[in-house]
């Protein structure tokens, strides 16, 4: 069963020039298919995104990146945006990391997504149109009549800007995700004093602290208290949480993948242990390592935790404008090439 069928096509900078079929499969994943060259049928799903209702497919002309748009499932009422990622370079076995909400609110503007619209300008630059429904139902604002009084919300979507040349130095509140291990990478390094201590961030001083299950583990100062004491155990293993003993180090994975960008997690230990608890520990009470994330068969990943500027991610924004004109987006190629937007 698919629901909320859509289509791209990709046919822009990198793209590979066919048209694919995104719908919510079942309500369980984002079935993404390559249609066949006459778009009467398809040739079979080619990857899988998270569950998610109304999706649209986008490659930013720029930097050929691939992102995928939708809402969550609650019926006819609002919900945040997802608004996903993909490090590969085709929709092909494509594996969907990096959740963000591009609107920052709670009800995406009490919208849902349709379809993502590239406006090229006369320079050939492109602002990206976010087509969505409101459906006024629940939520705030609601207008008379319901449903029945459904409208169009078209908002332009602002690209992010450059990354910082040099990075500023980690703050409380960095959030863990995974990352390419890089040996000696000041983000990736860690120190623990002895098993059942707190794990520091070595470039700033700040502890890795526990939280509910679930929650993206972050970097706060240091307090000594139970939800920053971590006990750990080496050659691949978990590393538990000292304030329930019953919450481990974990990631979550895309597509059952380890994958950058991925949160490090607080997770109620699996017994036995989950593949996605277990790392590579290269610490030693002398010196500072890393934590490298295994993979199902028990190898190394290549993929360690490391502390990020959950602010500072290369995201896309969704602002609201009562009023607006394609002529506010005057951004010339050269000035987007040098992360001016």
């Amino acid at each position: 069963d698919s629901y909320d069928m859509g289509t791209f096509v990709d046919g822009g900078p990198g793209g590979d020039g066919h048209a694919y079929l995104i719908r919510s499969v079942e309500n369980s994943f984002a079935g993404i298919s390559q249609m066949t060259d006459d778009c009467t049928g398809t040739t079979g799903i080619v990857s899988q995104g998270p569950d998610m209702e109304g999706q649209a497919i986008m490659r930013d002309a720029a930097t050929g990146a691939l992102y995928a748009m939708g809402s969550h499932l609650t019926g006819w009422a609002p919900n945040p945006m997802q608004f996903v990622a993909t490090a590969s370079a085709t929709l092909h076995n494509a594996v969907w990391v990096n959740n963000t909400n591009p609107t920052a609110d709670s009800t995406s503007f009490g919208t849902q997504s349709t379809f993502i619209f590239p406006f090229a300008h006369a320079d050939d630059h492109i602002t990206y149109i976010a087509m969505l429904d409101r459906w006024n139902m629940g939520g705030p604002n609601v207008l008379p009549g319901g449903l029945a009084n459904m409208t169009n919300v078209w908002l332009p979507m602002t690209p992010p800007s450059a990354p910082t040349p040099v990075p500023p130095p980690a703050a409380a509140g960095w959030q863990l995700t995974l990352a390419a291990c890089a040996p000696g990478a000041a983000p990736q390094q860690f120190e623990a004093a002895a098993s059942g201590s707190a794990v520091v961030h070595a470039a700033s001083g700040l502890c890795v602290q526990g939280g509910a299950s679930g929650s993206t583990l972050a970097l706060a100062a240091c307090d000594g208290s139970a939800a920053q004491t971590w006990a750990l155990a080496k050659d691949g293993a978990r590393v538990t949480n000292g304030e329930t003993g019953a919450r481990c180090m974990s990631f979550n994975n895309a597509n059952q993948l380890v994958t950058a960008g991925n949160p490090v997690i607080s997770w109620a230990c699996g017994s036995p242990a989950a593949w996605n608890e277990l790392f590579g520990i290269d610490i030693t009470p002398q010196r500072p390592g890393s934590f490298e994330a295994l993979d199902q068969s028990g190898s190394p990943s290549g993929f360690c935790i490391a502390a990020t500027d959950p602010n500072a991610s290369a995201a896309w924004t969704i602002k609201w404008r009562d009023s607006w004109s394609l002529k506010d987006f005057k951004t010339s190629k050269q000035a987007r090439s040098a992360g001016g937007v």
